[in-house]
């Protein structure tokens, strides 16, 4: 009963060393994609309310993008990555790698699209003060790629101090 108590006792020190990292990382990437979302609604929100138009659907598409590729980064275990018995198969971190280099190409297909709404709104304005929201898509993509980048780098603090 002694080895018992001690091995709990180290699994709970163990433990509080690796809530903290990602907790706070988690925390921190909660309040980007917040902010992001927020920042873009608030563009849409201003663009109906002082100028009397709606933004176009197309201008959702790259923060719907950025919200999926943070997703696609985030579900994946990237130990997986090195680990050739991952899936049980044969090619399995040939998959793994597939499915990191999709989720980025997604969240730089966000990005980009939001810089060219941004560039296309300065140069050829389709309404009065439509710049704001073509700025706040592209802060807000900025802010969910960010919020990916910390709850990942959060994620592997916490699986590599656990043990997983």
């Amino acid at each position: 009963e002694c080895r018992v108590r001690t091995a709990i006792v180290m699994l709970s020190a163990e433990t509080r060393e690796a809530v903290p990292v990602a907790s706070i990382g988690s925390l921190i990437a909660g309040l980007l994609f917040g902010i992001g979302w927020y920042v873009w609604i608030d563009g849409c929100a201003w663009a109906t309310h002082v100028h009397g138009y709606a933004v176009d659907g197309a201008y959702w598409v790259p923060g719907l993008l950025q919200t999926l590729a943070l997703v696609m980064v985030n579900v994946l275990n990237w130990g997986m990555l090195n680990d050739d018995t991952a899936f049980d198969g044969d090619n399995s971190v040939a998959i793994a790698k597939c499915w990191v280099f999709s989720a980025f190409v997604v969240a730089f297909s966000g990005v980009i699209g939001a810089v060219w709404i941004m560039i296309n709104e300065n140069t050829h304005p389709k309404h009065e003060g439509s710049m704001y929201p073509a700025v706040a898509g592209l802060l807000q993509n900025v802010f969910i790629f960010l919020a990916s980048l910390v709850f990942r780098v959060a994620r592997m603090q916490g699986e590599s101090s656990s043990g997983f």
